[in-house]
């Protein structure tokens, strides 16, 4: 099962922390009722991003491919039923615009009711997805994400060659 990396709760909750600090430090000081508004509405949006960022989910067992996010819910795909699969990298069509930027595209064969399967990339870590793409059949870019470094492909499974 891959889950967000470490680093997309570093970067998104770093600022919650940093205005938490502040407002206790400052508050400290000089103590006011709307010191707590205000100490409560950061908690409130730190709790809403870990638990928005914790349902980012991949699982992929022998026969199924599982997606689960917060909004989009939790999308069940046999793997029998990919044709292929790629990432992709910013927005080709204006429509795309709606989609996350750093996304894996899965295509469904004919037969599925729905046409594709969109994976937001972007809070996983690069090493999982690597991981990812190398047990996906009909992969069109295996080795995409270890031709950028050499110390990258050293840690992965999909290797330099």
């Amino acid at each position: 099962m891959l889950r967000a990396a470490v680093s997309t709760y570093l970067v998104l909750l770093g600022p919650c922390v940093f205005l938490f600090l502040l407002y206790v430090m400052g508050g400290a000081k000089r103590p006011s009722e709307s010191l707590w508004g205000a100490l409560a509405f950061i908690v409130g949006y730190g709790i809403f991003i870990f638990a928005w960022v914790r349902m980012f989910q991949i699982e992929l067992d022998h026969d199924v491919l599982v997606y689960r996010s917060l909004f989009g819910g939790t999308r069940r795909v046999n793997i029998a039923d990919i044709e292929s699969a790629r990432i992709q990298i910013g927005y080709r069509r204006y429509k795309d615009r709606s989609l996350p930027p750093t996304r894996l595209e899965v295509c469904l064969k004919t037969h599925v009711k729905e046409s594709r399967l969109i994976i937001n990339l972007k809070v996983f870590s690069r090493h999982d997805i690597a991981l990812l793409m190398e047990r996906i059949p009909g992969n069109r870019n295996p080795r995409l994400l270890c031709e950028a470094s050499r110390e990258f492909c050293s840690r992965c499974a999909l290797g330099s060659g």
